[in-house]
């Protein structure tokens, strides 16, 4: 991949600086989110909803961390 390709996926973080996207990444996280109470309890805090790069991610995020912050479960069902 050359510098080109890669800056139309890039996102621009504070300061200016573009960010990598990994869109892969982003979905493993949320799964992982989905499926793992452990690995909720460990990143729904370290997360913010502007580091997902793609909107589909930040609302799932966003439903995510409303769940758990009302302390209903989180899983696929009540996410969706």
């Amino acid at each position: 991949m050359n510098i080109n390709e890669m800056s139309q996926k890039d996102c621009c973080i504070p300061g200016g600086q573009n960010q990598p996207v990994a869109e892969d990444v982003e979905r493993a996280v949320l799964g992982a989110l989905l499926v793992d109470e452990i690995a909720l309890g460990y990143v729904v805090e370290k997360l913010r909803e502007e580091y997902f790069y793609l909107n589909e991610h930040r609302v799932i995020f966003r439903a995510v961390k409303a769940l758990d912050d009302d302390c209903k479960p989180v899983d696929i069902l009540t996410v969706v």
